[in-house]
């Protein structure tokens, strides 16, 4: 085992290669570890909090190389993604979900923060699960990609849409 301190470095070897299940390990407790078994790469933190930090750039976790997973942005979204196709982006307001072909399918927002935002179709909620939509648009229950019943726009009214019963069931 070579320890290596402020007096003694790696620095002139130029790449530091380590066979499989060799662990890299830091700190006076080993409290850091990273090695791989041949199989799988592990990093394993054994005492207080792993920061994983990128500075003023872009963190991206890549599940296979090119296929985002995960994307941080700096003082920006983050987005989540299922099968390189984002799913799911923070924004400063709310938050923005994603249809299969990566198209914005509902936005949410809290009260008051849309700041000029807001676009058709977006729907707020405030702390007490108060929830409106931006403009004169009507909230819709859907199932089985039918409109079962919706609060009207204008007037508030709870409807049914399509035979003027409500199916509360058997």
């Amino acid at each position: 085992t070579t320890v290596l301190n402020s007096s003694r470095s790696l620095y002139n070897l130029g790449v530091l290669e380590l066979a499989d299940n060799i662990e890299a390990r830091f700190g006076s407790s080993n409290d850091l570890r990273i090695y791989h078994d041949s199989s799988n790469s592990y990093i394993d933190n054994h005492t207080g909090t792993l920061f994983i930090r990128g500075g003023t750039g872009t963190l991206r976790l890549q599940p296979v190389d090119g296929e985002d997973g995960i994307v941080i942005g700096h003082n920006s979204s983050t987005q989540l993604f299922y099968d390189d196709v984002k799913r799911f982006e923070t924004t400063t307001t709310g938050g923005i979900f994603y249809n299969g072909s990566g198209t914005a399918s509902v936005r949410l927002h809290g009260y008051g923060s849309t700041s000029g935002s807001a676009r058709f179709g977006d729907i707020l909620m405030n702390q007490n699960m108060t929830i409106r939509t931006v403009y004169a648009d009507h909230l819709i229950f859907n199932t089985n990609q039918v409109d079962r019943a919706y609060f009207h726009a204008t007037d508030g009214h709870f409807l049914p849409n399509i035979n003027n019963t409500y199916d509360l069931g058997s």
